[in-house]
């Protein structure tokens, strides 16, 4: 932008025949507090294309969990053997949980080692938030599985409610630039806030200590929870 202006007023000054070298800059630019001078796209959306990329893979391992499970006549044997609904849910995510773990530790290796990505900050930080969206992620495909007895309508609910949640997190555009009414709504899904707090972290080597990134921890951990404690209910509702 700055540079626009000054080629602006340099062909201005031109034009009235006179000298650009009379032109005094208005802005001097400094050695930036955070980062560098020539801040890219790819920069300001990796961190939200890491969680959300992260959530998918676990949503991806768990939608169809239960679906499966009733079509294959699984779900009632277990339960004719003792065991419960909440029992088979958690016993899904456990499973899953080890492969998540992985699938995520491997999507970082790949972004920092081989991308190249910047960071300035902790990288136990980046695990840990990062090891939380796959979290949210598995719970809400279990949820998902609970509510629906087709694979396909599955399919349909999850992307359709993924990729407004991710659009909307503000990691393509800033949500500051959005429509008021978007903001309101950007601000309570679960990618808003984690993605302002990975980016702190990866850019401006912040640390829980600060509020911008303790709270992307505290809105995914009640996103989670809330998630799951909705699966309970709805698998409950359906055994009666």
């Amino acid at each position: 932008m700055f540079n626009t202006f000054k080629t602006f007023v340099e062909d201005y000054l031109t034009s009235c025949n006179s000298e650009s070298r009379w032109l005094l800059q208005p802005i001097k630019w400094e050695t930036p507090v955070y980062g560098s001078n020539y801040f890219d796209f790819t920069d300001f959306s990796a961190p939200g294309v890491i969680l959300t990329s992260t959530c998918f893979l676990g949503l991806a391992l768990t939608a169809l969990a239960m679906i499966t499970e009733r079509k294959e006549g699984t779900f009632d044997r277990l339960l004719i053997t003792g065991v419960n609904e909440i029992e088979m849910l958690v016993s899904h995510g456990l499973s899953q949980l080890v492969v998540m773990f992985v699938q995520s530790i491997i999507a970082l290796i790949t972004i920092f080692a081989i991308f190249g990505l910047t960071n300035q900050g902790s990288y136990l930080l980046i695990v840990l938030l990062t090891f939380l969206s796959g979290l949210f992620g598995m719970v809400y495909g279990l949820c998902i599985s609970c509510i629906f007895t087709s694979e396909i309508p599955a399919i349909f609910a999850a992307m359709g409610s993924f990729f407004p949640m991710m659009l909307l997190s503000g990691f393509m555009w800033p949500k500051e630039g959005m429509h008021y009414l978007l903001q309101l709504i950007s601000i309570i899904l679960p990618f808003t806030h984690p993605t302002e707090s990975l980016r702190s972290i990866m850019h401006r080597g912040w640390d829980l200590s600060t509020g911008v990134v303790y709270i992307g921890f505290i809105v995914m951990l009640i996103w989670t929870l809330i998630i799951f404690v909705i699966s309970i209910f709805i698998i409950k509702f359906k055994k009666t």
